[in-house]
């Protein structure tokens, strides 16, 4: 036998180093995988090693040689613990393998061996370098297009992390969307690299040719029978034949959905689907699907409220939708509205009815306001650190006024006052401080006492 490489790829013997943990596989197949050791080490496995044929171990090993990339890297050879000199020896193989993994320079190792004409046998390292990212620039980019700082930051590039052939596939996928989101269906990607090879960095470049920008083929709207093609192109704006441009599809959405938030269809669904690209008309076909809801009627009983504050404090038209979160929202809102009336009591209550064979949901707010009330006075009591005028300016708060008829209270603005307040204690050494309050109402004044609780003071994690 002349050549003892191929004694070791016949015989299975070829070595799979680092690229254990990098997921590729030696001709061994799975067995050839790496395992973790306890400590956290890549693990060879013994069947990955030469050691069971005599003829191969203890040969004197002349040369040993690690390449990257087809070229040798530096002292590399000097430095592994597997020697000019040495017998072959599959710890010192493995410790070989360990140490040019551990190093963090290469992302795939693998050990073959090649018998020499003396009889000695030569070992060589193949490695494939790890790169990194480096600077991102593109070109060609046309003018009212994404500009450069979009393309870059769309690609994900970031600089310092691993450079992968994926990544850059991925990248490439992201800017040709950004791309066709701006209307470029025919735009062409080259990616340019340009490998640094004493800082394992790659430079990347996407050299780009743009084309024509598409226009409009056809708008179809389904799922509201009352809706005909010509509204819908008239209220989205997307009329045949005008240019596609960046958020032209979100933005006919919106308008859509306002048709139906006029409508009081607030649980109307609106689902853009996919574009469609005609390459020989460079046109863009796209599509809405509707699901208009039922009418959603919200009403309020127990007090008068104009529906100009229903719709200020009640944020599903702003939210164009309608769920649990967002109905008890409103429900808070409407309370601290009442409260900052003077209404400190008042309750608000929440419930829905459902008329599905007219397509209608009712939703009502129950309110009781209760007593009207002043806040008359705010007694702060316990403060042994901060005098009254330092926590009053942190309170949100207020006593009855000439401006302020019933005074500024809710309960969240008195929640806010105690957080307020244990900040200020907290931040100034009292880590055990607790703010509490009390109200004190007798129908003809109505106030609200502080208590301060304010611990003992610490001073570099111990108690004074």
């Amino acid at each position: 036998m002349n050549d003892l490489g191929a004694a070791l790829k016949n015989r299975g013997l070829k070595v799979a180093g680092a690229l254990l943990l990098a997921g590729v596989l030696s001709p061994l197949g799975a067995a050839a995988q790496a395992v973790s050791s306890a400590d956290g080490e890549p693990a060879i496995p013994e069947s990955a090693l030469p050691g069971a044929h005599a003829e191969l171990m203890g040969r004197t090993v002349e040369q040993v040689r690690v390449t990257a990339a087809g070229e040798e890297p530096g002292e590399w050879p000097k430095n592994l613990p597997l020697q000019p000199g040495d017998p072959l020896d599959r710890g010192k193989l493995r410790e070989s393998l360990h140490m040019l993994y551990r190093s963090g320079r290469f992302s795939q190792l693998e050990a073959d061996a090649k018998l020499l004409p003396s009889g000695g046998v030569a070992v060589e390292f193949r490695a494939t370098p790890r790169y990194f990212n480096g600077s991102v620039t593109a070109s060609g980019l046309p003018k009212g297009g994404p500009r450069e700082s979009q393309v870059v930051s769309t690609g994900r590039l970031e600089l310092g992390t691993e450079f992968t052939e994926t990544k850059l596939k991925d990248s490439e996928d992201q800017i040709l969307r950004l791309l066709h989101d701006n209307g470029y269906w025919q735009a062409q990607l080259h990616p340019e690299l340009t490998r640094h090879e004493d800082t394992q960095q790659v430079d990347v470049h996407f050299r780009i040719v743009a084309g024509p920008r598409a226009r409009i083929g056809t708008l179809t709207v389904t799922g509201d029978p009352t809706l005909s093609a010509e509204q819908a192109v008239s209220i989205s704006h997307m009329h045949p034949g005008r240019q596609v441009k960046r958020e032209m599809l979100r933005r006919a959405v919106e308008r859509l959905r306002k048709r139906y938030v006029r409508q009081d269809r607030l649980r109307a669904e609106l689902t853009a689907g996919l574009p469609v690209f005609h390459p020989e008309s460079n046109t863009v076909d796209y599509s809405i699907v509707v699901d208009r809801g039922p009418v959603v009627d919200i009403g309020v009983e127990g007090y008068k409220l104009a529906r100009s504050k229903l719709k200020r404090y009640v944020p599903v038209w702003e939210e164009h939708a309608v769920d649990e979160d967002l109905l008890n929202e409103g429900r808070r809102n409407l309370r601290d509205y009442l409260e900052s009336l003077g209404y400190f009591h008042a309750t608000v209550q929440v419930r829905k009815e459902e008329d599905a064979s007219h397509e209608r949901q009712r939703i009502v707010y129950t309110i009781d306001p209760k007593g009207r009330h002043r806040l008359r006075a705010i007694q702060i009591e316990g403060n042994k650190r901060f005098d009254r005028a330092t926590l009053r300016e942190r309170m949100g708060t207020r006593v009855s006024s000439f401006l302020l008829k019933s005074g500024r209270y809710s309960q969240s603005l008195v929640n806010q006052d105690l957080k307020a307040i244990e900040a200020l204690y907290q931040a100034n050494g009292y880590a055990t401080v607790k703010a509490t309050s009390q109200v004190i109402d007798d129908y003809e004044r109505w106030q609200r006492v502080h208590w301060c609780e304010w611990g003992a003071w610490t001073s570099g994690g111990r108690m004074q």
